[in-house]
């Protein structure tokens, strides 16, 4: 598992895996909003708790894929960057195709 380059060796308190329609965008950038549903508030976490987000798989989507076992990303990272922006989280980072925010301070 990775860690939150902003803090080498800490550990997501919550790692989301998010789930997506099938009409979601096959080049991964589908809109953020989307996502925010699936993250914790961050009022439910302690102030400082990283959060993980990952990518979620795509299916293969050709023959020679499914053949070689090749999954692509399903969540584009940039999306997923977003969402926790959007959600409130800060320090936002990533590190090994998962996206991290951070909870901020009280106040």
């Amino acid at each position: 598992m990775a860690s939150p380059p902003l803090e080498p060796g800490a550990a997501a308190r919550v790692l989301i895996t998010p789930q997506v329609p099938s009409s979601w965008p096959l080049h991964g950038l589908g809109p953020s909003a989307a996502l925010l549903p699936q993250l914790p508030p961050i009022e439910r976490l302690p102030s400082g708790a990283w959060v993980g987000v990952t990518s979620g798989t795509a299916p293969a989507r050709s023959w020679w894929q499914r053949l070689r076992g090749e999954r692509s990303e399903r969540v584009h990272l940039a999306s997923r960057c977003m969402a926790l922006a959007l959600a409130g989280y800060v320090d936002i980072c990533a590190a090994e195709g998962v996206a991290f925010g951070r909870v901020p301070p009280p106040g």
